[in-house]
């Protein structure tokens, strides 16, 4: 794969994308993968590499941890490409571009985070993890609780006394979703021990999260309380989304480090991707680690995997991704994989889209 960071996202030129008329007007001319930078400027929508305009409480947690990072990946490009977009007279700047010489990286971070709409997806991640919650869980709490410690989250049934542990980056949803019986003892203070006792007279135990101190405190609602899996992810997301975890560092012989932060370049323009897969009658597409196929490969290459019944046009797919991505990422199908069974590379495989 041949990577650059991003190529300049001056959407066209004056001539060929409509400056002059209002932001949430213009964006619907955009091409795909492209972006205008007075998306910054504002902080009540989105507007993703396929154009679509979302308020930002429409994303979906996993979208929304997606744009963020997304952000914060490529500060130095947005800041190039807000200066440059406003030096050239395409708009006139809301946002004042530093001046002062340093550090591209901390320089660009510092004035992304002052942006609107880094402000905006902060509190709505912020409202989202429930971080103005309880300070406490007294003796007439009720209901199910996602219980943040500094060991690992904890669900507390405090009707049905009983807690579940829950791994944060957990990639299997019905793994780690065992209820062990136990009293929990109230009031559950955040800064405080979390103590749990055997129930009277049975064998439960909460070995692993007995004397953990409390975190944070966050109510499961009765929407998401449907099954013993959709509290556990719902527990995840919000341990992702008040702690920072990336939901897919979970690495593998082959999904290293390197290759999710790789694949994170490309899940940046997801939507646009995702538009270019129906285009051409790809059924399911993911990111896979190149070196399954290729062992000169680098530990970072990625592959954009893709299955169809149909039959599909790979070169134009490419042709079209290469101009989405500004780099070439490499479009595989199953038999590029040689002796690789499909779910081999399912295994270390991550779903184009976040959240999928």
């Amino acid at each position: 794969m041949s990577r650059r960071a991003l190529r300049s996202r001056d959407p066209g030129g004056r001539g060929e994308y409509p400056w002059d008329i209002p932001f949430r007007r213009a964006v619907r001319h955009l091409r795909l993968g492209r972006m205008d930078p007075r998306v910054l400027e504002q902080g009540r929508v989105w507007v993703d590499s396929a154009s679509r305009v979302l308020p930002l409480r429409s994303l979906s947690d996993a979208h929304l941890e997606n744009v963020i990072t997304m952000l914060r990946s490529r500060a130095v490009v947005l800041l190039l490409d807000y200066a440059l977009a406003a030096g050239l007279g395409r708009f006139s700047p809301r946002l004042e571009v530093p001046l002062r010489k340093g550090d591209a990286d901390s320089v660009a971070l510092e004035w992304l985070t002052s942006t609107p709409l880094w402000l905006a997806l902060h509190r709505e991640a912020a409202r989202r993890a429930g971080r103005s919650g309880p300070q406490s869980l007294g003796a007439t709490a009720r209901g199910a609780w996602v219980v943040r410690t500094d060991g690992p989250t904890v669900v507390v049934d405090l009707d049905g006394r009983r807690v579940m542990a829950v791994l944060a980056n957990e990639s299997d949803p019905a793994r780690g979703t065992v209820w062990r019986h136990v009293v929990v003892k109230l009031p559950v203070r955040i800064g405080c021990p979390l103590v749990v006792e055997p129930v009277p007279g049975g064998v439960g135990e909460g070995d692993g999260v007995n004397a953990r101190r409390v975190v944070s405190l966050h109510e499961v609602p009765a929407a998401v309380a449907t099954s013993d899996q959709a509290i556990a992810e719902h527990a995840r997301t919000v341990t992702r989304l008040s702690s920072g975890r990336s939901p897919d560092a979970i690495a593998t012989e082959f999904r290293t480090r390197q290759f999710i932060e790789a694949a994170t370049d490309v899940r940046a323009v997801w939507a646009a991707l995702d538009v270019l897969m129906h285009r051409h009658g790809v059924e399911q597409a993911a990111l896979v680690p190149s070196r399954l196929r290729d062992c000169s490969a680098t530990v970072n290459d990625v592959d954009l995997f893709v299955q169809s019944r149909a039959d599909v046009d790979l070169p134009a797919l490419q042709r079209e991704v290469d101009d989405v991505l500004g780099y070439r990422v490499a479009i595989t199908t199953p038999r590029s994989y040689g002796g690789h069974a499909i779910d081999d590379v399912a295994d270390h495989a991550l779903p184009l889209a976040p959240g999928s």
